[in-house]
């Protein structure tokens, strides 16, 4: 798995591919999770804007690091900002924006902006339910950012496989930084930060001088057997395929919709390319303050009432789809999702 001496194949070919792939991503470094992958961006920004603090967006989620797991959080009762084990000055170095919001995002930015090093956004909020950015938001954040002079940081740990490209070729936004994980991998623990060159030259000691190097290290990051299944997997991941696999997250979609319009009931999806989310909610569900409106007695029934139609989703109803679904699997789902909600009593 890791030989310890220096390895120029796989983790060239697989640095190749990602910097064909993604729009916003000229040069790569590897790390083993999307966690690590985030704060190492977080510090790179800091040391290319020479500001301190991290905006994010009011209950998202990028992973288990201090100031990651700091601010108004989906996975716990958001009104503990700095959960147990965290430094309570912490949230000193976090500030919050609303998702979706352009006048509220832009108001916010253009106030703190001058000690933001960087904004970090996923596409998609995947832990709150598979919520996407509208495509004017997401060009409005691109554009406050650069004008503020802050560092975009998409973290595509989620969204990379949603498209040839990752979200933001979809989006069509180039972010200064981009994070993977997960997907990358082939199945095995990988990730990798990747950005503008100039950014990421600070990385680079025969670029930069020794005294604003910023140093990084993990000894299984970009590890030959994780680059090697890595390889793999993503040469599978043609355009062609992404089209296959988007069609069925977006009939998926289509189907649940047609459910809560068949049935009149508040029930809708969430989602973009092959990710897709179920909501109970009174409102679409387009951002955290929505999110809370869901009903999570009846999704968390609806999800066990589907795993005993032998469905498998995660447990708060979120869905990633693979390559080895086809269109009889997604209208099984669709046929066990309708005779679920009848089981539980939720439509006659």
């Amino acid at each position: 798995m890791q030989i310890g001496g220096p390895e120029w194949d796989v983790g060239y070919r697989m640095a190749e591919l990602l910097v064909d792939r993604m729009p916003g991503v000229e040069r790569v470094r590897y790390f083993v999770s999307g966690t690590e992958t985030n704060l190492f961006a977080l510090r790179l920004s800091r040391a290319y804007t020479g500001r301190t603090k991290l905006a994010k967006f009011i209950g998202s989620y990028h992973g288990v690091g201090d100031i990651l797991v700091t601010g108004t959080s989906i996975i716990r009762n958001p009104e503990i900002k700095t959960p147990p084990g965290v430094l309570p000055r912490m949230m000193d170095e976090v500030v919050e924006i609303p998702f979706n919001d352009i006048e509220g995002t832009v108001a916010i930015l253009e106030r703190e902006g001058h000690d933001i090093a960087a904004v970090l956004v996923e596409p998609v909020l995947a832990a709150a339910g598979m919520i996407a950015a509208r495509t004017d938001y997401i060009q409005a954040l691109r554009e406050v950012t650069e004008r503020l002079g802050i560092l975009l940081i998409f973290d595509e740990v989620v969204t990379f496989p949603c498209f040839y490209g990752g979200a933001q070729a979809h989006y069509g936004i180039l972010p200064d930084l981009t994070t993977m994980g997960k997907a990358i991998g082939g199945g095995l623990p990988a990730a990798a930060i990747g950005g503008r060159a100039d950014v990421m030259a600070l990385l680079d000691p025969d670029i930069t001088e020794s005294t604003s190097l910023v140093s990084a290290a993990a000894t299984f990051g970009g590890n030959i057997l994780a680059m090697a299944a890595g390889v793999a997997a993503i040469e599978k991941l043609t355009p062609e395929m992404h089209d296959r696999i988007n069609a069925l997250g977006l009939r998926a979609r289509q189907g649940i919709d047609d459910l809560g319009r068949k049935y009149d009931i508040p029930f809708h999806s969430t989602g973009l390319g092959h990710l897709f989310g179920m909501h109970w909610a009174p409102e679409e569900v387009v951002d955290f303050r929505t999110r809370l409106l869901d009903d999570q007695e009846k999704l968390v029934n609806i999800n066990l009432a589907l795993m005993n139609e032998g469905i498998y989703q995660m447990y708060f109803g979120t869905f990633l789809l693979s390559s080895a679904i086809g269109e009889q699997e997604i209208e099984n789902f669709l046929a066990a999702l309708e005779r679920a909600l009848h089981t539980l009593g939720y439509v006659s």
